[in-house]
């Protein structure tokens, strides 16, 4: 599926299960947002995906800020050895980033649809979010499994049982196909009307 596809499938699913709750305005934006980037989250494996386009741009601002704070050591004439590090995680949150970091690099270090794809991609990366934000994490995980579920019925399909090799795939649509397309209008169709009926 397209990333637009898995974006209008994602936010359907996250308002879908919103809606049972009745949430307030800001906790439904942000369970909308947690299950967009779920949704976009197991195409991190690919270079030219959403998700790996805002994580570049991400570690392109980590770079600026690290080549600033070289300049500020060089400048200010600081050695080294009178900076100490002595970092230990020793809070939830911190260990719930360590956990995502790890999942993303082990993802990009695996071919595409494969850990990052797999039941146990999901566990691992909602135990991360779980970890760092509680249990709004949940929104995350509806839209990681909504990107499973929408690749799973394609034609190449997911490694679904990684680290076992076989690929699972229900070969119903091609993605990029006219087909995807009609599937993401209509799930976004469906956010939108889920979103009015629940306001």
């Amino acid at each position: 599926m397209t990333g637009k596809t898995h974006m209008a499938i994602g936010v359907a699913s996250a308002a879908a299960f919103l809606s049972t709750s009745n949430p307030t305005p800001q906790k439904f934006i942000i369970g909308l947002s947690l299950g967009m980037m779920g949704a976009l989250m197991p195409d991190i494996d690919i270079k030219t995906s959403k998700i790996s386009s805002f994580g570049r741009t991400v570690l392109a601002y980590i770079f600026v800020i690290l080549a600033v704070a070289g300049f500020v050591v060089y400048k200010g004439n600081i050695h080294l050895n009178q900076i100490k590090f002595s970092y230990k995680p020793n809070s939830m949150i911190e260990y719930g980033a360590i956990v995502i970091l790890s999942c993303v690099i082990f993802s990009k270090l695996t071919k595409h649809r494969s850990f990052s794809h797999s039941i146990l991609g999901l566990i691992l990366f909602y135990v991360g979010f779980r970890l760092l934000i509680g249990e709004i994490s949940t929104y995350f995980a509806i839209g990681f499994i909504s990107h499973i579920a929408a690749d799973l019925i394609t034609n190449n399909g997911v490694e679904l049982l990684y680290p076992m090799k076989s690929k699972m795939s229900l070969k119903l649509v091609k993605s990029g196909s006219k087909l995807d397309y009609i599937i993401g209008t209509a799930s976004f169709a469906l956010f939108v009307y889920i979103t009015i009926k629940t306001f």
